[in-house]
């Protein structure tokens, strides 16, 4: 029988179980099923017959009752109408004696007669003194505890004084008391008469239990019988199956084995049939090991570990082993083993076992061992059985042997085509796809069964086909042995194309020149190199705004002391001319005018991160509230009238730490970016919303994993082009007109704050469709404290020390501060400082910190302490609060000054830190 006439067989054999099955389990259910529905038919006609009895006697105790009421109550109106018995206790007695008492129905039967309230009389042997004067309710509920139940339709009946039949339980061993009653009325009198008399006598004397008994010992023998019959059939029947089990396991054993592929799986397959054919329960195979010559336990099922253990290999002078290589097979008890086995086999409570050797070519090469722990020997029909699969082992080791030799070549060679993770793919010379591993699976979608037989060309796009049919063509021309590697692009089943590396062999069979491909998908190599390209340019970026803010910075300190007199000077003038003087409008315009230029050098300062910042908890929804309501928004909206400015802001946005007035102005340079952009009109929304990143976010800038408060400015503008996308932020790239849309440093200064409070900026641009600006800022987990400026008087008498290197910067510090009352010295340099405060004294400094390299502001502190501490001062600089100055303030130096100043910034300043305690 080949392989392919299995399985149909197996399905006929299946039919045939399936209906010898039924057959034979149908039988013995039918059998049963009669028996027992027997049982009920004499069963329901026992009951038949009691009912019948119990309605028949019923009837006559009520007969019986009735007609001794009609005697009573004849009797009883005779008393009365004659006037010879008024006492009614006297007249019940008699009553009782000429009516009752001489009642009796059967040997156990019971007569009585009730009062509505209590008992007359009642003849039960088992009736209590206890009871006397009780009503019949409550008779019986005295009773209950003894088990008396179902009374409660006849006790209400006396009690009402009804007729009426029934039955009840007076004492559980007495069973059921049939019973019928009937009242009495009499004049005044009432009574109830009743009989009960138990079940069983009723069907006794009517001859209805002799009918029973004689029914159901009919019924019992007819049972037996049949039940013998069928217990005979069953073991005939067992005995023809186990006959054909053990047929039909012989030969399933031998197709199975036949085909099994390992020798695990024969020894696996052999054993289950061993133990199934032989009614066994467990067991395990020996092989003599070719080197050693010991006997090795192989394979076992059903054992337990501690027999496993000690039964796992026994040597060439073991008693065992020579039982074994004798040949001949034995079905023991376990007493009768060597002794090795007693303790194991005892612990593991087998009894018997089978041991029959294994032969191959007239040589032992194992045994095959089962054993039980419920059969007491192996039974004799099983001895054959387990001697012909004994000998069918030993064929299939040395067929096993040599298959497995070259199945383990071919699996070393699947499982590394089945586990590389790149595509393996091999195709004839026509370019049909003969081999498909699970790489390719996955990296193109289809299964083995969609491709095999397929074409290559159909992994390809429709644009490297044909290069790659031109490049097969040549190799099977030439015919030579080549190999070839290359990029190209694959493409999957759901048409999208990806980048792969082809290595391409070509080698020769019988049927011609056959390739095989390993393809791997560089998708995310490219992906690397994108971005270490990405990268660089941000690195690129970076550096270059860090150079121009370098550059920005310095020419920014030296601005500033160019401009501190053009904002100082105006005040002193407009405090010495009247109100009146023309003068005065120039002087504002002047100082107004050095105040832009001193915003734009704060801008600088800015872009190259030298701004002062004062951080503190913040919300960017009051930072934008307070832009919407300044003056330079109002005139700016003034300005463009046809654009359509609108909020969506966050209410529950998370605070950030930062600088208002920095934070400000970013969003004051997003917003009339976006307007100029729109010149003819559009819309424009300022958002803000709570974003978390639970892995690293890549757009314009890198945004690493957190929470952030996140700004968000959008408008419908012509958008970015490309090339211009990656200057924005470098400072004085503009596309706009210079000199009529600002200083060209907008973005440049935002890209600094940002930076400065820790965030990350986000462009998104779509050509005429508008462009969204969002900035990432970490959030904080302080709370918000709110600030207010007192008003106070600038004006003061005490001595002040101006240290500073420019003499334009004392002359107008001196100025500035004499004119506000105060007496003024000033020095130009850190050691003439501390010379003139060596000897002299004075109530604070104003320190420059930008003076000689040997003596900046920091170390003329320092060392000004070491002779006066402590000492109040102010810094004053055209840099910003960098290190030196936080230093300076935590040796106890005040207030930060940025230059240019005013009259009213350098005197609140003055004055608050002489204020300070």
């Amino acid at each position: 029988m080949n392989n392919s006439d299995k399985p149909l067989e197996k399905r006929k054999l299946g039919r045939r179980q399936q209906a010898r099955l039924l057959q034979n389990v149908m039988l013995p259910v039918a059998i049963l099923f009669l028996i027992a529905l027997s049982w009920h038919f004499v069963s329901r006609q026992n009951s038949v017959i009691t009912a019948t009895a119990i309605q028949v006697y019923q009837h006559t105790e009520l007969e019986i009752v009735r007609a001794m009421a009609r005697s009573v109550e004849q009797y009883v109106r005779h008393q009365i109408d004659h006037g010879q018995q008024r006492d009614v206790t006297q007249l019940e007695q008699e009553v009782f004696k000429l009516f009752i008492a001489p009642v009796r129905l059967l040997e156990s039967g019971d007569a009585w007669i009730y009062a509505p309230d209590h008992v007359v009389f009642d003849l039960s042997s088992d009736f209590d003194d206890k009871y006397w004067g009780k009503s019949m309710p409550e008779i019986f509920e005295m009773q209950r505890h003894q088990g008396a139940s179902h009374f409660e339709e006849m006790s209400a009946a006396v009690a009402n004084a009804r007729e009426g039949t029934g039955w009840y339980i007076w004492l559980p061993d007495k069973g059921k008391e049939i019973a019928a009653w009937t009242p009495v009325h009499a004049g005044d009198y009432v009574w109830t008469i009743g009989l009960s008399t138990p079940l069983p006598e009723i069907l006794d004397s009517t001859g209805a239990a002799g009918q029973m008994r004689t029914a159901y010992f009919i019924m019992a023998v007819a049972s037996i019988a049949i039940l013998g019959l069928l217990l005979a059939w069953i073991r005939i029947t067992l005995n023809r199956q186990r006959t054909e089990i053990l047929t039909r396991g012989q030969r399933d054993l031998s197709l199975e084995s036949s085909s099994a592929g390992t020798l695990d799986d024969i020894l696996r397959l052999c054993l289950e049939g061993a133990i199934h054919v032989s009614g066994m329960d467990c067991g395990g195979i020996y092989l003599v090991n070719s080197k050693t010559g010991a006997l090795e336990l192989s394979f076992h099922t059903g054992l337990a570990e501690e027999l496993v253990r000690k039964t796992k290999s026994f040597e060439k002078d073991t008693a065992y082993r020579r039982l074994v290589m004798s040949g001949k097979p034995m079905f023991y008890r376990f007493k009768d083993l060597d002794h090795r086995f007693h303790d194991a086999y005892d612990f593991d409570g087998l009894r018997a076992t089978a041991i029959v050797p294994m032969l191959h070519k007239a040589r032992v090469i194992g045994s095959l061992n089962v054993a039980s722990h419920r059969c007491r020997k192996v039974r004799t029909w099983a001895h054959h059985a387990l001697e012909t699969i004994a000998s069918q082992i030993g064929n299939l080791i040395s067929r096993v042997s040599t298959e497995e030799i070259l199945r383990e070549s071919e699996e070393r060679f699947r499982s590394v085509v089945s586990t590389a993770p790149d595509a393996i793919i091999s195709i004839n010379s026509t370019g049909e796809i003969l081999l498909w591993n699970e790489g390719a699976r996955v990296m193109f979608g289809y299964s083995a069964d969609e491709i095999i037989g397929k074409s290559m060309l159909l992994l390809l796009p429709k644009n490297c086909r044909e290069e790659m049919e031109k490049d097969f063509k040549k190799v099977l021309q030439q015919g030579k042995f080549t190999v070839m590697v290359r990029e190209s692009e694959g493409v999957g089943k759901n048409g999208t194309a990806f980048p792969v590396e082809l290595s391409v062999a070509s080698w020769e069979t019988r049927e011609g020149i056959c390739f095989t491909s390993i393809i791997r998908d560089i998708t995310e190599r490219r992906r690397i190199l994108d971005e270490q390209r990405n990268l660089e340019r941000r690195l690129d970026r970076a550096q270059r705004m860090e150079s121009l803010g370098i550059l920005a910075g310095g020419v920014a300190h030296d601005l500033n002391n160019l401009l501190n007199p053009l904002v100082g000077y105006p005040d002193l003038l407009l405090l010495k001319l009247p109100a009146d003087d023309p003068l005065r409008e120039i002087l504002h315009r002047l100082k107004t005018s050095a105040k832009r230029a001193g915003a734009i050098v704060q801008d600088l300062l800015t872009l190259g991160r030298r701004g002062v910042y004062h951080m503190s908890p913040l919300n960017l929804n009051e930072i934008i509230g307070s832009f919407l309501e300044s003056p330079a928004f109002i005139e700016q909206k003034i300005k463009y009238p046809e654009t359509e400015i609108s909020t969506e802001l966050d209410p529950d946005l998370p605070l950030l730490s930062g600088s208002a007035s920095h934070l400000s102005k970013a969003v004051m340079n997003l917003v009339f970016n976006g307007l100029e952009v729109m010149p003819d009109g559009g819309c424009l929304q300022i958002s803000t919303y709570r974003h978390k990143f639970e892995k690293p976010n890549t757009g314009y800038e890198s945004v690493e994993p957190g929470v952030y408060s996140v700004l968000k400015i959008s408008d419908t503008g012509p958008g970015i082009e490309e090339q211009d996308l990656q200057h924005i932020f470098e400072p004085f790239y503009t596309k706009k007109e210079m000199g009529r849309s600002g200083s060209g440093l907008g973005l440049a200064v935002v890209y600094g704050v940002v930076h400065d409070h820790q965030g990350r900026i986000d462009v998104q641009t779509k050509l005429a469709k508008g462009t969204d600006f969002i900035l990432y800022f970490p959030i904080s987990h302080l709370q918000a404290q709110e600030e207010e400026k007192k008003p106070i008087d600038i004006h003061g008498s005490e001595s002040v020390l101006v240290i500073d290197d420019l003499p334009e910067q004392r002359i107008m510090a001196e100025h500035l501060l004499t004119n506000l009352g105060y007496r003024v010295v000033s020095v130009d340099s850190g050691p003439a400082a501390i010379e003139y405060l060596s000897t002299n004294q004075v109530d604070i400094l104003i320190l420059d910190m930008i003076l000689d390299k040997e003596y900046d502001g920091l170390r003329t502190y320092q060392e000004i302490l070491k002779i006066k501490s402590p000492q109040k001062a102010i810094i004053v600089s055209g840099y910003s609060l960098n290190i030196g100055v936080r230093q300076a303030q935590a040796l106890g130096a005040g207030q930060f000054v940025r230059k240019p100043y005013t009259l009213e910034s350098i005197g609140r300043a003055l004055r608050e830190t002489l204020d300070q305690e």
